[in-house]
This record gives structure tokens, C-alpha cells and sequence, in this order.
């Protein structure tokens, strides 16, 4: 991607990984026109908490901030890097990138608008990025960016005082050179830098309209993005409606004119809703499965793909009796992961025993293999622990979000632990926010765990779920963002550390599996399916152009190439 000389090469190669992107048929062949009514109507399986960009954490949250904000860079239907705002993704060849790998010099397109007509600038970027890592702002994608200079310090400065935040904040090494050049300072070379610039939370946010509005500043009215589309209608806990941006700049231009994501939690509700004709695009039930295939109509709607998707049983691993590795490894031997594909999603579901995902450089089929399911050994190793047949165990507790599938999974789960260990859990449902400041606390004994990609690189899935961040001796005294389970290995970090500073892409591919290798043998949490999604797509919606990287709203990368042909 970025080929001035070898040495560039080798500091600034990022890994690149082809997806097959699906377009729906008739989508862009020229037999299919738009026809009829160009409106449609989308499933979103829960009420965003925020559409504020540097706020999204959700798939439901950035699907929506997806289609209103538009960055620097994006991903194309192959999920490779590709120009938005900015003209040209940056290399050392065009200017973009020094020789040092230091600095990043962003030039933006000359026909940028919001969505109220007004010049979109460089300034809008800065001021949204130092938004982004302004401590009062509480972003939890914040310690993504800490590469840039001065990120961390002024993020992780809660307690400063006015003058001392003011300072730290002008000495972000983020600066607007003029109104079309956007300048980044880094800390230290960092290869994935620009996929970094291709997430929504650091798309441009207007500062007057902040602070005109305040906290309401993305309610309808007040909302002014620079995606294809505006926020028309948000009836919280129903609908979001979006309209067609008239000073959209990007190159497809919407054509739908109405855009409807109705708000439904529950997804039986929601499949039919699609049947009855009120939803265009809806993701099957699993408990719906067998009846579609029987059924020749439906059967010709449903499509299926993988994303870029893991799921997990995770384990607080600083309390007992998940402090033992061979507890861990027991319960791990004790869940029959492919019986669990099948009763969640028909096997739509592929069985994971490890964290990267098929498509993720550092993949390997059979790592993890030791922990295919054995009730034997399973029992063997809970005994080798102290707890024969389970005798001994404290009270576990499985917590969950009371939401989806998974209080399926959290059944199963429990039935799987009495059948295969002798052992009772106790399930914990909680509304998926509290579930989540729950897990945030690190207030857990075992808990579910679901990650889809921000972005298309092992570097995004291993040091901040499972590195620690500084060390006292053996002990870890910070763990990364996202490490809630107090799980370290030195091994581990230093393998992704390494990795970090490697300037061979090879090398680099080399060192995350090494590292991937140790997080799957010390079994820190049960890792138990990559996520297949299936659909239903009615046949006059054309254009949608899904991806393995999907949120919460199917083909959420390209709806402005979707539209109707009811002829």
C-alpha cells in the first residue's frame, strides 16, 4: 500500500486482508433501476445510547453515527483503506507520511460541506480530536489514539486544573495548518495509524453546535453532521428517520429518499415485523432457521456471511476460583461448542477456540485444539484443583446482557457446567447498560464477551483486550483499556510489544501469533464462536453492499448505494 523505498516499506506496510464484499443482485449490473417509493425501512436491535461520534461504543450506536459523519479515510467493500474527506490516504510517496514514519500530513478535499452548507475544515478535525481525548468527554475509544503525542497525558489528566488542561491540550500533536491541512504528530511509528483514522470516532464535530446545544447537540434539529444523511426523526425507543444530505460531497449520492431504522429489542418481534412487510432487512432468529429453509419463498430472500466476530465466556481472572489456570482450562473442556453453534444460530455460527477470527493475519485453525470439549478431562483437571465433582467451589455467578441470544447462551451455559462438572451457576441477567458498567468495573465472576473489528488488523483484537500496561516485577498494576479480566502474561506483552515496533509486516504477523498462541494456551476466558450473521433482504432492495465489519445495521458502510426497484 505505501512503496517509496524498502525501508518505507517496511515501516509503513500495514497488513491488508481482501474480504468479499456481498452486493445484493441487480446492484449495480445495469439490468435494475430505482423504482417506486425509494424508502426503507431497517432493523436496530436496541436504542443508541449516543450518536455523538467521539461517544459510540455500540454496533446499534455506529451504524447510525456511520450514515451522519464521514472521516478523513474509510474502508472500501474489501475493507482496504480508501480517501473520504481527505484526497488521497497518505504515503511517503505522496507527502503524507515523513521518512521517520513520525508525522502524518492529511490534505482535504476542496468541496467538503456540512450538512447545514457551511465549509467543512481542518479546524473541524482538530477540534474533534482534542474533543475526543478531552477528559471530561469520557470516550472509551480515547486510548485508541494515545499514539499521537500527547494523547495519553491529556486523557488520563481527570483531576488538572483549568490551566493545566489547556496546555496539555494545545500540545496535542494534532494541528490545523491551514483550512484544507490537518497535521499528526506521533510518539512512535505506529503501521496501523491510518486505519486508526478511518473509525468514526474521529470524524469532524462542529464545536458551535456543541456548544450551542450541549448534551441535546444530536437530537434532530440541532444535529448537523457531513454524512449522506441527516437525522430527520429520533422517537427514542422507536425510530431513527434519516433524510438524504443535500450538500452531501461524497461520490454516491443517496437515493433513497426515507430511511427508517425502527428501534425493536426484541428479535422474534423483529423477524415478523420483516414477514408482515414492515422491515426490508432483518437478521434471522436461529429459532426460525429450520422453518425458512422449509419455506421456498423466504429461502430465496436469505443470505449469509461471516464477520470479523468473536465470541466468549470471559473470567475474572484476579478471583477465585478463576485465579486457578486449571479451573479455567476445566470449564473451558466442560462447554461442547459445537452443540452451542447449533442451538444459537443453526450452525450458522463457525466453533472458535481461539480470539483472531477466520480473514485476521495470525489466525490458525488449530490453535486451541487442546480445548476441545472432554468431560473427562474436564472433571480430571476441576479434581486436580482441589474441587472433585465441584466440591469446594464458591458461589459462581454468570452474568450477561438480558438481550439477543444470549440468555440462551447463559442457559446453556449453566446446563453444561451441571451435566459435564457436577457444578451449579447462578444466572445474572442485567439490562445491557448496567451489563456493561458491570463488566467496565471488573464486578463479575464470568460474564459473555463479543467483539466485532474496528479494524482489520490482530493489532486491534490482542493488546488492549489482554495486555497489561505497565508491570511492578511479575505483577501488572495497569492492565490495557479493555482488560477487564485481569488477566497478564509478560510473555504475551512482550510479544505484542515487539510487534508493535516491528517494521517487517511478516515479522510483524509473526509476533501476534506467537503472542495470540499464549493468550489461548493460558485459557483466560472460553473462547466459543466466530459470528455468522444470516438475513433476510426483500428482493426490491438493491445496492446493499455488506461487509465483515457490519454494525448493527447490515451494509452500514455503503447505504448510500442502496435503493428500490419494485418493477
Amino acid at each position: 500500500m505505501l512503496r517509496p523505498s524498502l525501508f518505507v516499506v517496511l515501516l509503513l506496510t500495514v497488513f491488508t486482508v481482501t474480504f468479499l464484499a456481498c452486493e445484493e443482485e441487480n446492484g449495480t449490473n445495469g439490468t435494475s433501476q430505482p423504482s417506486g417509493s425509494q424508502e426503507v425501512s431497517m432493523w436496530l436491535a436496541g436504542e443508541p445510547a449516543s450518536i455523538d461520534p467521539n461517544r459510540a461504543v455500540f454496533d446499534v450506536e455506529v451504524s447510525v453515527v456511520r450514515q451522519l459523519f464521514r472521516g478523513l479515510l474509510w474502508f472500501d467493500e474489501h475493507l482496504k483503506l480508501a480517501p473520504m474527506a481527505a484526497v488521497e490516504v497518505p504515503s511517503v510517496d505522496n507527502g503524507g507520511i515523513s521518512r521517520d514514519g513520525l508525522t502524518y500530513t492529511f490534505k482535504l478535499r476542496d468541496d467538503l460541506k456540512w450538512s447545514d452548507g457551511q465549509p467543512l475544515t481542518a479546524s473541524d478535525f482538530e477540534y474533534s480530536f482534542k474533543r475526543l481525548l478531552d477528559p471530561a468527554t469520557a470516550s472509551d475509544y480515547a486510548s485508541l489514539y494515545y499514539i499521537v503525542k500527547g494523547a495519553q497525558e491529556y486523557n488520563s489528566a481527570t483531576d488538572g486544573a483549568t490551566d493545566v488542561l489547556e496546555r496539555l491540550r494545545s500540545e496535542l500533536g494534532v494541528k490545523a495548518t491551514d483550512a484544507k491541512t490537518l497535521v499528526f504528530t506521533l510518539e512512535s511509528v505506529r503501521p496501523t495509524f491510518p486505519q486508526l483514522m478511518a473509525l468514526w470516532p474521529v470524524s469532524p464535530v462542529r464545536a458551535d453546535v456543541v456548544q450551542k446545544h450541549g448534551d441535546s447537540w444530536t437530537e434532530p434539529g440541532n444535529l448537523v453532521g457531513n454524512g449522506p444523511f441527516i437525522l430527520k426523526e429520533w422517537a427514542h425507543q422507536e425510530q431513527i428517520v434519516l433524510e438524504p444530505n443535500p450538500h452531501w460531497w461524497g461520490a454516491d449520492k443517496p437515493q433513497l429518499s426515507k430511511v427508517t431504522f425502527k428501534i425493536i429489542e426484541d428479535r422474534a418481534q423483529a423477524y415478523n415485523a420483516y414477514l408482515a412487510g414492515e422491515l426490508d432487512v432483518v437478521v434471522v432468529p436461529p429459532e426460525q432457521m429450520d422453518s425458512l429453509r422449509g419455506n421456498e419463498q423466504l429461502s430465496k430472500e436469505w443470505v449469509a456471511h461471516t464477520d470479523l466476530a468473536t465470541f466468549a465466556h470471559q473470567f475474572n481472572n484476579t478471583i477465585a476460583p478463576f485465579d486457578d489456570p486449571k479451573v479455567r482450562q476445566a470449564f473451558s473442556l466442560a462447554i461442547d461448542r459445537e452443540t452451542l453453534s447449533n442451538v444459537i444460530t443453526k450452525g450458522i455460527d463457525a466453533v472458535a477456540y481461539s480470539w483472531l477470527p477466520p480473514g485476521m493475519p495470525g489466525y490458525d485453525e488449530n490453535l486451541g485444539s487442546q480445548w476441545k470439549f472432554d468431560a473427562n478431562k474436564a472433571k480430571n483437571l476441576l479434581s486436580e484443583a482441589g474441587y472433585p465433582e465441584g466440591s469446594g467451589l464458591p458461589k459462581i455467578t454468570f452474568t450477561y446482557a438480558n438481550s439477543g441470544s444470549s440468555p440462551l447462551v447463559a442457559q446453556f451455559t449453566q446446563e453444561q457446567f451441571k451435566r459435564n462438572l457436577g457444578v451449579e451457576i447462578e444466572l445474572e441477567p442485567l439490562e445491557p447498560r448496567a451489563f456493561q458498567q458491570r463488566v467496565g468495573n471488573e464486578e463479575f465472576q464470568m460474564s459473555l464477551l463479543g467483539f466485532l473489528a474496528d479494524y482489520p488488523d490482530p493489532e486491534n483484537w490482542l493488546p488492549d483486550f489482554w495486555g497489561c500496561r505497565k508491570y511492578e516485577g511479575d505483577e501488572c498494576t495497569q492492565f490495557a483499556g479493555n482488560n477487564h479480566i485481569g488477566y497478564a502474561n509478560p510473555q504475551f506483552d512482550s510479544f505484542v510489544g515487539q510487534a508493535a515496533r516491528e517494521l517487517d509486516p511478516a515479522k510483524r504477523v509473526e509476533l501476534y501469533a506467537k503472542a495470540h498462541k499464549v493468550l489461548v494456551d493460558d485459557a483466560p476466558v472460553i473462547f466459543t464462536r466466530y459470528r455468522g450473521r444470516s438475513l433476510l433482504i426483500k428482493p426490491h432492495l438493491k445496492g446493499l453492499t455488506r461487509t465483515a465489519m457490519d454494525g448493527g445495521i447490515v451494509g452500514d458502510f455503503f447505504l448510500e448505494r442502496v435503493y428500490v426497484d419494485k418493477g
